[in-house]
């Protein structure tokens, strides 16, 4: 379990490369890989207006990343906000909620 102070020196943001690192919860079961998911994700994005919004306002809602026990962070909510940003470059920033999956925050 991450105790407190962990949690407050651990980043408020994050590039779309840094958090494209990580599992992606049960969606990395998606056929074709997460890739494949992600193409597909921001295919949903464009569809819905949401990568419009995100090219010209930035990623304003942050996405959801779990640390597990075993050391690896999981990222369970966020994913078309990730598939966006990615296509806009790896560098682009998206704020960032980290949970513990022990705790729950």
């Amino acid at each position: 379990m991450l105790s407190k102070p962990q949690f407050e020196q651990l980043p408020m943001f994050m590039t779309a490369g840094e958090l494209g690192k990580h599992e992606m919860g049960d969606l990395v079961f998606h056929e074709g890989g997460p890739r494949s998911l992600m193409n597909k994700k921001y295919r949903e994005a464009q569809a819905s207006g949401l990568a419009d919004k995100i090219q010209q306002q930035g990623v304003k809602e942050p996405v959801h990343l779990w640390h597990n026990t075993n050391g690896t962070k999981t990222l369970i909510d966020g994913h078309h906000r990730l598939a966006v940003a990615q296509r806009l470059g790896k560098n682009t920033l998206l704020p960032v909620e980290h949970h513990d999956l022990e705790t729950g925050f």
